[in-house]
């Protein structure tokens, strides 16, 4: 798991309105400053969408579970129970952190992990929790999905630590059996799913977003792997809208394995939880694992007015696809957002 931090000194939430920036281009910065009045003294208001890194799904000899999307946290342009406040800002520099993914278990180290916090602000996106190999979910933004042994009051608590609106769901139950598909981690918003009998379960859904005037869903839940080594071999769960990726499928299958399309790992840039791996008796031990949690993002919108900069140059400002003429700083490293 990689969480990209940058170490930089002298940098704060708010400078002063006396040091007012010229507008600059300079290496690893993309600076933005058209429209009328660009460059205009703030406050500004910031609206955000802030995703922190997708759980990591596990491996087991029977059935893998999912991981849990990362933690959604948004002012406007998604579903409306999940909406906050936006924020105010001045200008000055801003620091923002991306999560990375959670690493997905193999056969030889069987661990996975939890995905890391994103950060805005005064703003924090918890990452998702990990799939479990035989114990229930782990809390997260979403919670990581159960083990299929586990009981089917057993969950990976979501919205881990509590917010409001809540960042994320519960990842699936278990089923209380010793064989059978495992569960599948929570999205932004829906549980995820139980596995039902040899089957995984789905990784719940995500959110839909329009931030950046395109309709885009992010933090969708990992599915769990279906049961392979004993009983008809049981296909993976399909990953929650919102990058979750597709569960292994049983008898050695992977959530890696290029037969199932799209259990490549949580999609880059949305949060998304891995997949469960497959039952493994019998299969290359290069194909039985679970897949990694996808890395967050962090986007904001400032008003056309606002000049605004970026680092390093990994990251992206850009005009408002539509008819507004706002400004939209994408974050897929962490970096620095530059209002000036």
């Amino acid at each position: 798991m990689r969480d990209h931090k940058l170490n930089i000194s002298n940098v704060s939430g708010k400078s002063s309105k006396k040091n007012k920036s010229k507008r600059r281009k300079g290496f690893g910065y993309q600076i933005l400053g058209f429209g009328t009045g660009g460059g205009a003294r703030g406050p500004f208001t910031a609206n955000y969408l802030v995703v922190a890194g997708g759980g990591g799904g596990s491996h087991n000899h029977q059935s893998g579970a999912g991981g849990g999307a990362g933690g959604y946290r948004a002012s406007g342009f998604g579903p409306s129970p999940l909406q906050g406040t936006a924020l105010d800002l001045d200008i000055g520099c801003f620091c923002i952190t991306v999560g990375g993914g959670g690493n997905g278990a193999d056969p030889n180290s069987q661990s996975t992990q939890n995905g890391s916090d994103s950060v805005f602000s005064s703003i924090t996106s918890t990452g998702g929790g990990r799939g479990t190999t035989s114990d229930e979910g782990t809390p997260g933004g979403s919670g990581g999905g159960a083990s299929h042994n586990r009981s089917t009051s057993s969950k990976g608590l979501g919205n881990q630590p509590p917010v409001s609106p809540p960042q994320g769901n519960d990842g699936g139950p278990g089923q209380n059996s010793p064989t059978g598909g495992s569960a599948g981690g929570g999205g932004a918003t829906q549980t995820g799913q139980a596995g039902s009998g040899n089957n995984g379960g789905d990784g719940g859904d995500g959110a839909p977003n329009t931030i950046t005037g395109s309709d885009v869903s992010y933090a969708g839940g990992g599915a769990g792997g279906g049961s392979g080594p004993q009983g008809p071999n049981g296909p993976g769960g399909t990953g929650g809208t919102g990058g979750g990726a597709r569960g292994g499928n049983g008898n050695g299958g992977s959530a890696e394995n290029s037969s199932n399309p799209g259990g490549n790992g949580g999609t880059p840039a949305t949060g998304g939880g891995g997949g469960g791996s497959g039952g493994t008796v019998g299969a290359p031990s290069s194909q039985a694992k679970g897949s990694p949690g996808g890395p967050g993002v962090v986007i904001v919108r400032l008003p056309g007015t606002a000049c605004v900069s970026v680092s390093p140059g990994t990251n992206t400002v850009s005009a408002c696809v539509g008819p507004a003429n706002d400004k939209v700083a994408r974050f897929t490293v962490t970096g620095v957002l530059t209002i000036a």
